[in-house]
């Protein structure tokens, strides 16, 4: 579970130094690196949150299938309810039954701090 963590970390702080660099290089004093870092710190939240569920189908189920139905499953199944839950306004109740409308990443970057 450490190097689970570890990873997921070390793999965002390297696109968020990567990011930083190039924003820097390209657009200089236009990023707003508050907000950028503090998506980048949701985004480590919800990986984080993905990853457990991949963790707990592993310790779980004993055969892989069982672990590949909610492991990997489950987060694809919130991915596709998302995407639903984003194509109109008959479907936007469908946002409540997925991981990914827990980063309100819209609201960070206009500023609210994801209220």
């Amino acid at each position: 579970m450490v190097s689970i963590i570890l990873s997921i970390i070390m793999l965002i702080a390297i696109n968020t130094i990567i990011g930083l660099i190039c924003s820097e290089v390209m657009f200089p004093g236009e990023l707003d690196i508050s907000r950028y870092l503090q998506l980048n710190v949701s985004m480590i939240c919800l990986h984080l949150a993905v990853s457990g569920i991949g963790f707990f189908a592993a310790c779980f189920f004993n055969q892989s299938k069982g672990y590949f139905f909610l492991g990997a499953g489950l987060p694809i199944l919130f991915y596709l309810i998302q995407m639903l839950a984003n194509m109109g306004e008959e479907l936007k109740v469908l946002k409540y039954f997925t991981l990914y409308t827990l980063v309100a990443g819209d609201k960070i970057i206009a500023g609210e701090g994801g209220k």
